[in-house]
């Protein structure tokens, strides 16, 4: 057992044999050395005796703790470093031990500049070893010299809690901070300071209510550092003539900073140091290259907006790389939802080029125009280049933020850069007359009135995979998708109510013959039928328990149902009953169309192309295999009439069906290479397809030519609903083409913010 030695109030016996205590012995829940709080006496232990003897022999010789700078205070691997410079906030942290355990050390003593004297001191105990000094704004606006400083415990996680002052401080000068171990015993280890050697820890007085935060080191970073420190003297009346300046990559390369790794100038992202700092001020401009430091903002700039009894302001302006946010930190702090996946180019081109990052100088960054809150006009600059590199990426708002910028069209020959709705894949598409509704991962549903010009994401309340829609007229319609989600609409697809039933079945395909009779099929076998309008649903036998793919029907009373494993059943009898028959091909077929009653084409995997032939108008059906001369697994097919049809399928392959004395398969270009997966053609000439990351095809001419949609709204800018927040997905410094970006701050800081 353990006890300590020269403790006072304590009376230790002690023999060869055996240790007696003869004091009542507590239990120090606290680890403070006194009997206070919740401690517990242990009184069963007075007079209490070792059964197994004395071991150790007496007098013990105590061994004094040893202490070192450490970044981690629960290891030693790591020296902390303190930056050469810091506002009127720093963190230390170290690493204590001790001979006789770790566990003896009781209290550390910091001192600050002289450890002689009381005033520039404080006691803190063992268990606290990582703290903050911090002079508040209201103190230090008014200091010339030597102030008391604020002492904090608590890390990035705990809530930093006050747990005294200390004196000594000195602004606008060199310091040195000093702390010390003490054991149990009163041994104590020798002083040990930060800085050392050549090193220095200068204390700056901030200035003003803005803090920029240079998280930049693109080739022109001193261009851009000097553009914010010349045009925010110009901003009002001049009330931010005075701002600080903090390089936190200064010293990094790019790949330093997709690694996480901290500049010199900036503490480590889990030190609280960086929260004090940005609290010291009202606003903070944090500008980055296309490398953005999100580790390091993820958690200060969350703290900093959320925080009570201080709630700052940001201006966030970032460009993207190809690797976008992979650790998803960037929704945590900013207010937006997601950023898109997908490179910007042409749709002439699969993969961006020499030129798809760069944005001519004088284009124009316009403002959202659908709130009444304005805000004013941004320009590309022209010179020094001509061009301007970055990444453009569409970016997604939360629900509480809106939109307040858009980049204009490309105007370009050819264009340089297009862009989708989403980043997620669609699964189906189905239009009536100018309208479309597109469906697909993570139950996403976007509808446009306007031929594919604009389009809006509609809420289903649902977070399942959609697989298939239907459309029966502008107002009604059905989707369907993983886990038995059924979703249907009677306006158009304002507003979808959630059928779904209880089931492990994925649906894939829905298709209704009337607004009462429908079908749904899905894996292990599923044909589902309703003839009330979906109020209910009966299953049906398919003599299967392979996933069925697609449903079509001719009429009322011909249909047909292609699945995995070449599987393709027929009815006659209006889904009553279903047969299977030969299909010529082992492969999964996937979707399924009429070309006319005695013919239709089923596609699949590997190229398949099966086509069904009647000789009865669908009473019976024979199979036979139309080479495609492609290996790409075939998503979809649509007829636009009995002589001709398109196929669509994996890397943007687009096949035209030509049908007659001898069927025919041709490649048309679609122009992009992302899988396409639906299909869907509202007359001889208008026609959709959708595909991977958002992709939205549409054609006027019959397939001739493929254009992408949506044609409009590229999404650069957003503001959360608190007004403390904006985000910008372009580089500030290089949008002030006829001195837009004075013009933008003056908003933001004036009538966006509101500041103290």
């Amino acid at each position: 057992f353990e006890f300590p030695a020269e403790r006072a109030n304590d009376t230790v016996k002690f023999s060869r044999a055996h240790v007696y205590l003869t004091a009542t012995p507590y239990w120090d829940r606290n680890e403070n050395g006194v009997f206070d709080g919740d401690d517990a006496w242990l009184p069963t232990l007075y007079n209490a005796m070792d059964p197994k003897g004395a071991t150790q022999p007496m007098p013990l010789r105590n061994q004094p703790p040893k202490i070192f700078f450490a970044l981690d205070p629960n290891t030693q691997v790591d020296v902390f470093v303190q930056p050469e410079t810091t506002f009127t906030a720093a963190t230390f942290s170290w690493y204590s031990t001790d001979e006789d355990g770790d566990q003896t050390v009781t209290k550390y003593v910091v001192a600050l500049n002289d450890t002689t004297t009381p005033s520039q001191q404080i006691t803190i105990p063992g268990n606290i070893k990582l703290l903050s000094l911090v002079v508040p704004r209201s103190v230090s606006d008014t200091a010339t010299s030597v102030v008391s400083a604020d002492v904090y415990r608590g890390t990035y996680i705990t809530p930093p809690v006050k747990i005294g002052t200390i004196g000594g401080l000195k602004i606008n000068a060199l310091n040195k901070f000093f702390v010390q171990a003490i054991d149990v015993a009163g041994d104590s280890s020798h002083f040990i300071s930060m800085p050392t050697g050549n090193a220095r820890w200068y204390v700056k007085k901030p200035r003003g209510k803005l803090l920029i935060i240079a998280d930049y080191i693109y080739s022109d970073s001193n261009t851009a550092l000097s553009f914010y420190q010349s045009v925010l003297p110009q901003v009002g009346a001049g009330q931010f003539s005075e701002f600080e300046v903090l390089k936190i990559s200064q010293g990094l390369s790019a790949e330093d900073k997709k690694n996480n790794r901290v500049g010199r100038n900036t503490p480590p992202f889990y030190d609280p140091a960086l929260i004090f700092t940005l609290h010291l001020f009202d606003v903070v401009l944090w500008y980055t290259d296309m490398w953005p430091s999100l580790s390091v903002a993820q958690i200060p700039l969350y703290e900093y907006i959320h925080n009570s009894s201080h709630q700052g302001k940001v201006i966030y302006s970032t460009l993207f790389e190809t690797s976008v946010d992979p650790s998803g930190a960037l929704k945590d702090f900013a207010p937006i939802d997601s950023v898109s996946q997908v490179d910007l180019v042409s749709p002439t081109r699969p993969l961006p080029v020499y030129g798809d990052s760069r944005i001519p100088g004088g284009y124009y960054v316009y403002p959202d125009s659908s709130d009444p809150d304005i805000f004013p006009t941004l320009r590309f600059s022209t010179p020094p280049a001509t061009h301007n590199p970055m990444y453009v990426r569409p970016i997604y708002k939360r629900s509480d933020a809106r939109y307040i910028y858009r980049l204009q069209d490309d105007i370009r020959n050819p264009i340089r850069y297009v862009y989708t709705v989403t980043s997620l894949d669609f699964r189906a598409v189905d239009a009536i007359g100018d309208n479309a509704w597109a469906c697909g991962v993570n139950g996403i549903i976007y509808h446009t009135s306007d031929k594919g010009l604009t389009w809006q994401m509609q809420a289903e309340g649902n977070s399942y995979t959609l697989q298939s829609i239907q459309m029966l007229d502008a107002n009604n319609g059905w989707a369907v998708g993983n886990l038995g989600t059924i979703l249907t609409t009677n306006n158009g697809g304002t507003s979808w109510a959630n059928n779904s039933i209880v089931t492990i079945a994925n649906f894939q395909a829905v298709h209704f013959v009337s607004a009462s009779t429908g079908f749904i099929v899905g894996n292990y076998g599923t044909i589902a039928k309703t003839t009330n309008g979906g109020g209910g649903w009966n299953s049906l036998t398919s003599g299967t328990q392979q996933t069925l793919n697609d449903v079509n029907f001719l009429n009322d009373s011909v249909g047909i149902i292609v699945g995995d494993a070449g599987m393709v059943l027929t009815t006659s009898d209006n889904g009553s009953n279903w047969q299977s028959i030969v299909s010529s091909t082992t492969r999964n077929l996937y979707s399924i169309d009429f070309a006319s009653s005695n013919k239709a084409f089923a596609v699949g995997r590997q190229g398949q192309v099966v086509k069904l032939t009647s000789t009865n108008d669908g009473g019976s059906w024979s199979a036979t295999q139309v080479v495609s001369n492609t290996s790409n697994e075939l998503r979809s097919v649509s007829f636009v009439n009995e002589n001709l049809g398109w196929i669509f399928g994996n890397g943007g392959i687009i096949l035209k069906v030509s049908t007659g004395a001898e069927d025919t398969l041709s490649a048309v270009s679609s122009g992009v290479s992302q899988n396409l997966n639906g299909s869907v053609f509202t007359n001889g000439t208008q026609g959709w397809c959708v595909g991977a990351n958002g992709l939205l095809l549409r054609t006027d001419n019959g397939s001739a030519t493929w254009t992408t949609q949506p044609h409009g709204v590229l999404n650069v800018g957003i503001i959360d609903g608190a007004k403390s927040f904006v985000f910008l997905s372009l580089p500030l410094h290089r949008l002030n083409g006829n001195g837009t970006v004075k013009d933008f701050l003056e908003h933001v800081l004036f009538q966006e913010f509101t500041l103290p």
